[in-house]
């Protein structure tokens, strides 16, 4: 995310945006320059910035979601007795 946000922001150094690669990935620093370095042709970042945008908006959606899940289950249990017996494993 931080190398789409990068390019998304005007960032087409290849170098600066391999070093925002994710400790797990497995390519070295070198390969991702080689694949980082292209044409950022005006349309597609254009495209990749609304995308951005998007995918940004749906995760505040599910925070959003996710927070009023948590209220109304947290409410409805209120009243209910925790159970006594542990509950059977299946």
């Amino acid at each position: 995310m931080k190398i789409i946000r990068a390019i998304g922001g005007g960032n087409r150094e290849a170098e600066t945006l391999a070093r925002f690669r994710d400790v797990r990935c497995k390519a070295s620093e070198e390969t991702l320059c080689k694949a980082l370095t292209g044409n950022y042709r005006a349309e597609h970042v254009f495209a990749l910035r609304h995308g951005l945008e998007l995918y940004d908006t749906y995760q505040e959606k599910l925070r959003d979601c996710n927070q009023d899940i948590e209220r109304v289950l947290t409410e409805l249990n209120r009243e209910r007795e925790i159970p006594q017996p542990p509950v059977p494993k299946k």
